[in-house]
């Protein structure tokens, strides 16, 4: 048994066309995949068997009657040399077309001499038939199904009968061998459509933090075939993703293999917005993983994003360290962990001795450094000026606020302490 193969070039973009020299037709290169070989039949003589291995399925380009043939399938340049037999009967194949047409094949081999550019005697030719009083409308197809014989009668082939090495094209021509009669069109590839899992809701990261979303997501084709990804958020203001290859919401990633794509989906970071509520906001995410055919779709992915409150880093003073007398004025300098929002008269307390100075909060509001004025006054004594205690900064009937309203944590540090005031400032009467 020798299997050969006939090729569609240019696949899945157009029929590669063939240019004739004698006439002005054009034949259209046919994909097949079939098997041949040479039967034994009785009385020791042989027949020409032809299993089709995928599916063929021919779309006609004309209206065809039952006159004669109603067409025929020309297999180019099977043979290394013309076979001795002819023609012969064939059997294999009763046919339906789309629109109820039926036929079937009637005769299988070569012919002894050569019609224009459209047989030649080392071309197989396989004859169908057509129903009478039938006609084959324009845009009609027929379909052969995978697995198909057509075979000759016995008698026209040898056991030693060899083949053409390939590569092999088939032209569908009509009965008078005056035109191609019908195109070959793609038989539709099954596919199965990629997965998403693993995907997890509920995570949960502060707002001035990030989080891998999707750290744990698996992703899946069974047919191995590349795939890209599309990352939307339900609303673009509540956060960026960083990673991907492209986009600002929807993001996407491009076309890579399975295991890449779960790699890289892994690997973006979700940064939410600050300061965007007082309390928390979740992010659904909706991920699109598509293989070029069909997709999947996975929105179970949510990020709960929980406000954190301005917290106070440092005081300080950008006064210069020195010693001071009274009447002299100090600024004080009170930096959050981020912008704030002041309202009302804030106060800070300071250790100046047996007597502590309240001072008042005079600018800063939508920075995170607020400023306090204090002028030394009569009786004001202290080597290293500094707050009283963690509780020194008081609201005064104001607030204190980020911008997603979250109110800000007083607490300060233990006086003394590195990030306390701690400015050097010596205070004499």
């Amino acid at each position: 048994m020798f299997k050969v193969r006939f090729c569609q070039f240019f696949r899945n973009l157009s029929a590669l066309l063939f240019l004739l020299i004698i006439t002005q037709f054009q034949l259209s290169a046919q994909q097949l995949d079939a098997t041949f070989s040479v039967e034994p039949g009785n009385l020791g003589n042989f027949r020409l068997k032809m299993v089709l291995n995928q599916p063929a399925t021919f779309q006609f380009s004309g209206n065809y009657s039952n006159v004669q043939n109603a067409f025929s399938v020309i297999i180019k340049n099977v043979y290394n040399s013309a076979p001795s037999g002819g023609f012969a009967g064939a059997t294999g194949l009763t046919y339906t077309t789309s629109g109820g047409k039926s036929g079937s094949a009637t005769s299988m081999g070569t012919y002894a001499a050569t019609y224009g550019p459209f047989i030649h005697t080392t071309d197989e030719v396989i004859a169908f038939s057509l129903a009478p009083s039938t006609t084959i409308a324009s845009g009609e197809t027929l379909t052969i199904p995978a697995g198909t014989v057509i075979q000759s009668l016995p008698g026209n082939y040898t056991a030693g009968q060899t083949f053409n090495a390939g590569p092999y094209t088939a032209v569908i021509a009509n009965s008078a061998f005056s035109g191609v009669g019908a195109t070959m069109i793609p038989t539709p590839v099954s596919n199965t459509a990629p997965t998403i899992g693993g995907a997890s809701a509920g995570q949960t990261v502060n707002d001035n933090a990030t989080i891998s979303p999707f750290s744990a997501i698996t992703v899946a084709d069974a047919d191995g075939d590349n795939l890209t990804a599309t990352i939307t958020l339900d609303n673009n203001a509540k956060g960026i993703i960083t990673g991907a290859s492209s986009g600002s919401g929807p993001y996407t990633i491009t076309s890579r293999t399975p295991a890449a794509m779960q790699t890289a989906l892994r690997a973006l970071v979700f940064n939410p917005t600050d300061n965007r509520t007082a309390t928390s906001e979740t992010t659904t995410f909706t991920v699109v993983v598509n293989d070029g055919t069909d997709t999947d779709t996975d929105n179970t992915t949510t990020v709960i994003a929980s406000a954190v409150a301005p917290t106070v880093t440092s005081v300080s003073s950008s006064t210069g360290n020195g010693t001071y007398k009274v009447g002299d004025a100090i600024a004080v300098t009170v930096t959050f962990s981020e912008a704030v929002t002041v309202t009302g008269s804030l106060q800070l307390t300071l250790e100046t001795g047996s007597v502590d100075r309240v001072i008042n909060y005079t600018s800063g509001t939508g920075s995170s450094t607020l400023t306090f004025s204090y002028t030394v006054q009569a009786g004001d004594n202290n080597a290293d000026l500094d707050y009283v205690a963690t509780n020194s900064l008081g609201l005064n009937g104001g607030t204190i606020k980020d911008a997603g309203g979250k109110d800000a944590i007083l607490t300060l540090a233990i006086p003394g302490a590195a990030n306390s005031l701690g400015a050097n400032k010596a205070l004499v009467i």
